[in-house]
Formats: C-alpha cells, structure tokens, sequence
C-alpha cells in the first residue's frame, strides 16, 4: 500500500517527460526492496515497528529522493556482500537498489537512494 501512494505522488508531481516507465519501475522495485529489508532486518518483523517512507525533490541534478527508515540500528553498507549461490532467493536488495540509484546512503536506521530523473532505464548497466 505505502508503494502505490508512492507511485501515485511521484506521478502528481512529476511530468510524464521526466520519467518513463521502465525508470517508474526501477525507482518503486528499489524502494519496495527497501522497505521489505526494513520490515524484516530492521524491524525484525514486529507489527508494532514501524517503517517510514519519504519522497523529496531535487532540483539540479533533477533527481527523486526516498529516504526509508526503521526502527533498527542500521548496518555498514560498504560491508554488505551479495550471496554467493546465484540462485540465492535471499540477498539480492541491496545489489538491486545500488543498480538502479545514483547514490545510496546510510545515516544510522535511514536508507537514502538518489534516483536522477529523464535518465533511461538501464542506462548505467
């Protein structure tokens, strides 16, 4: 449900040149990742945690900014390793969303992607 009112506010404020569909769906598959890893390794899967979503704008470069945050402590990014078996169905979030953000950050239980705008899918692959 959070993910389909992100969708539909970056859709409200955000012209139809500035982001095709494939970069929609890039942008929503990285911050659902976000927000499952939130719910399962941050919250621990405790109904009562709560998982917070963001959007922001930025202007120059033209970029959506979703912040998500838990109720965890957070983890080192840098130190993240994806899994070995590569029919691992676990561990492929944070490959996920480092592929299709410009700039991933952490501060603390807070994940921050940076997603530029009029960017093609796939571009950077």
């Amino acid at each position: 449900m959070a993910c389909e009112r992100l969708e539909n506010e970056i859709r409200s404020t955000i012209s139809d040149g500035d982001l095709d569909k494939e970069r929609l769906f890039d942008i929503l598959m990285s911050v659902r990742e976000a927000a499952i890893n939130a719910m399962s390794h941050g919250n621990k899967n405790r109904p009562e945690a709560l998982v917070e979503i963001h959007l922001g704008h930025k202007t120059q470069p033209r970029a959506l900014v979703v912040t998500v945050a838990d109720a965890g402590s957070g983890f080192d990014l840098a130190s993240h390793t994806p899994p070995e078996d590569p029919l691992s169905e676990r561990g492929r979030g944070i490959p996920l969303i480092l592929a299709h953000a410009q700039e991933v950050r952490m501060t603390g239980s807070q994940m921050t992607m940076t997603f530029l705008l009029q960017e093609k899918a796939h571009d950077r692959r």
